[in-house]
């Protein structure tokens, strides 16, 4: 099957367009990376999950407009739209997004600290009057302790006059 110009022009300027579209997911992925400071395991998850989408989007393109025929210029277009993109407005995006996250995340948390803060200061109170509490409890155990054996050595002198009448 013969592909006309036209046609090579719209599959390189669509897979130009998936390499831009690439660029943003990968965005995407590196300020959830940077924002949320993902340690190693969700770091390889969020890589493996990146390649597997990029995949799909390239395969898709190929697949529609390309009659699923792999040419040169495929990989060319990908390459050129990511790299424009990230060496355009990436890097503006990424930092923006980021701050954003940051504050949000900063007020949050803040809000959180004043909505928990009559509960930490009730806990708080509630914890030291259980300390005295239990102090109060582990000394009337120890004196009720006491009573008990008192009482049943009482019971057992009772008894053993009992069982010798």
């Amino acid at each position: 099957m013969t592909v006309s110009i036209n046609e090579q022009t719209l599959i390189f300027f669509s897979c130009v367009l998936d390499g831009i579209l690439i660029g943003f997911i990968f965005d995407v992925f590196r300020i959830l990376r940077t924002a949320y400071k993902l340690n190693k395991i969700f770091t390889t998850i969020s890589d493996v999950c990146f390649w597997a989408i990029a995949l799909f989007i390239v395969f898709m393109t190929i697949y529609i407009t390309g009659d699923g025929q792999i040419r040169w210029f495929v990989f060319l277009g990908c390459a050129i739209g990511f790299l424009l993109y990230l060496f355009s407005i990436s890097p503006l995006i990424v930092k923006t997004v980021v701050k954003i996250i940051r504050t949000v995340n900063t007020f949050l948390w803040k809000c959180l600290r004043m909505v928990f803060r009559p509960f930490y200061k009730i806990f708080k109170f509630f914890a030291k009057k259980s300390g005295k509490l239990k102090k109060f409890v582990k000394s009337a155990q120890r004196k009720s302790g006491e009573k008990y054996k008192k009482t049943l050595a009482k019971l057992r002198r009772i008894g053993i006059i009992l069982k010798k009448v």
